[in-house]
């Protein structure tokens, strides 16, 4: 069952969507498809997406064409640097609500007044990316949102999606269509989330941490939510074999 908040709506992609913009550092042998998640959101709430890679795209020229209401941007402690002096340089010429999720900002939190983004999103983002992207298009306030952090207010993360399966499929395409991995032989998909071990050299601990009390740690997809996705990807792209990351 689909969760009414991330159920599609019944208005279509043009009548008064949003466009939104996500933002990677680089795209490696396996797409972000964490990326696919929010795509879906979106795309379930009547907008568009759109997907830049910083190593190979213009990210100055995409926002220039594109003309995004949001930029979202995906981080990692690796090219975190680069993707805020990339969207510095954006904001200075093109007028976009930011935000950034991802490992780096869920962890180094602290980063948020020098990233120049207008909020960050810690933790596990669907719910509130969900809830972002509505209160932007209402014109109402984020300082309410669980998981954000804006100027002035700094919320707690939500409990953790329990039923993974009342997630939307990711929208793979996001990253597969337009990128070298469409012809990829190898495509990756995920199983589960978390990681139920409390190794205390890795960031999962920390993870951990910041959830506790807050629902299960390790929580799976079903079986055949997991070979709908498998199916669905294998239809539109080359698919030699895949890997469970």
């Amino acid at each position: 069952s689909v969760p009414v908040a991330w159920a599609p709506t019944r208005r279509c992609i043009g009548e008064n969507s949003m466009r939104v913009l996500f933002v990677i550092y680089r795209l490696d042998y396996a797409d972000h498809v964490s990326i696919g998640y929010l795509s879906a959101i979106a795309k379930n709430l009547g907008h568009s997406t759109c997907f830049c890679n910083l190593s190979t795209d213009d990210l100055l020229e995409q926002v220039a064409t594109i003309g995004p209401d949001i930029v979202a941007y995906s981080t990692n402690v690796f090219g975190f640097d680069a993707l805020c002096t990339a969207h510095k340089k954006a904001r200075e010429r093109h007028k976009f609500i930011s935000i950034m999720g991802g490992p780096h900002v869920t962890f180094f939190p602290d980063t948020f007044t020098d990233s120049g983004a207008d909020y960050y999103c810690i933790g596990e983002g669907e719910g509130a990316f969900h809830d972002f992207l509505v209160a932007i298009e209402a014109g109402a306030p984020c300082t309410d949102i669980d998981n954000l952090i804006g100027d002035g207010f700094r919320n707690p993360v939500r409990p953790k999606i329990e039923d993974l399966d009342s997630l939307p499929l990711p929208d793979r395409s996001i990253t597969l269509k337009n990128t070298f991995l469409r012809d990829t032989p190898k495509k990756t998909f995920y199983a589960s989330r978390g990681c139920p071990f409390q190794c205390t050299y890795c960031c999962n601990d920390i993870y951990n941490n910041m959830y506790r009390g807050k629902g299960k740690t390790f929580r799976r997809f079903s079986v055949e939510k997991l070979l709908a996705e498998i199916e669905s990807v294998c239809s539109d792209y080359r698919m030699d074999f895949f890997k469970f990351g």
